[in-house]
Parts: structure tokens; C-alpha cells; sequence
């Protein structure tokens, strides 16, 4: 529960939707939705991974992309 204090509602929102679009393969889509994480100035591991790979393929999923 300590751990989970500074979540906020808004946090996670953007992050199912941001995880919800790289799974769906819409990079530019997550990549929007993730860098507003970052804007709000949450400091997420989880975050700054999916951004990385994403940004690592510049922000466009494989053709066979498969959701994962």
C-alpha cells in the first residue's frame, strides 16, 4: 500500500492507455500517451522501458508485430 501512495488516478490512466496502444501496435499513439507520464513529472521505470524500445524501432511496431 506504501509503495502505491503516490500513484495517482491520472498515472495510471495514461498508463493503460499507453500500454494498451504498444500492445495494440499504435506506437505513436503510446508514445504520446507515455511521454505525458514523463511531462507530469512521474518518475516511472516502466515508463522509460517501453518508451526505449519503442523509440529504438523510431516509434513504429515491427510489420509482424504479434503484441509483444
Amino acid at each position: 500500500m506504501m509503495m502505491r501512495a503516490d500513484i495517482t488516478t491520472e498515472f495510471l490512466d495514461l498508463f493503460k492507455r499507453g500500454v494498451d496502444f504498444y500492445l495494440e501496435g499504435r506506437w505513436q499513439e503510446a508514445r504520446e500517451e507515455l511521454e505525458q507520464i514523463e511531462f507530469e513529472n512521474y518518475n516511472d521505470f516502466s515508463t522509460n522501458v517501453l518508451l526505449d524500445v519503442i523509440e529504438a524501432e523510431n516509434f513504429e511496431a515491427p510489420k509482424d508485430w504479434k503484441g509483444y
